[in-house]
């Protein structure tokens, strides 16, 4: 694959797993990781979807992202099923523990 350009693609974020989707080729029918979202449609027409009983209680939040690629590269990713773009995971955050002997006071 050919990184020629940055494009900005429309993108939907899941509430639920924070997972970034966006749909790379006409057919390219997306989920994010928990199911509760879904985009589709490429750069022909735009189609989204959420499903309630998996906790996508409202539409998900439109987010305009900057991918460094081309569209060709796009639809052959989607085409030959290599899947290096389409969703964007959320890094998970990493919790300090907080020790609760050095927050108890000593008398």
């Amino acid at each position: 694959m050919t990184f020629k350009t940055m494009i900005t693609v429309k993108a939907i974020q899941c509430p639920n797993c924070k997972d970034t989707i966006y749909s790379r080729a006409q057919h390219d029918f997306h989920n994010c990781s928990c199911g509760a979202i879904f985009i589709d449609g490429g750069f022909h027409y735009t189609r989204v979807g959420w499903d309630p009983a998996k906790g996508a209680k409202s539409p998900p939040k439109w987010v305009d992202i900057k991918v460094k690629s081309t569209m060709e590269d796009l639809y052959r990713d989607w085409n030959t099923g290599m899947d290096k773009f389409g969703t964007i995971k959320m890094k998970p955050i990493k919790r300090k523990r907080i020790n609760e002997n050095k927050n108890r006071i000593r008398k």
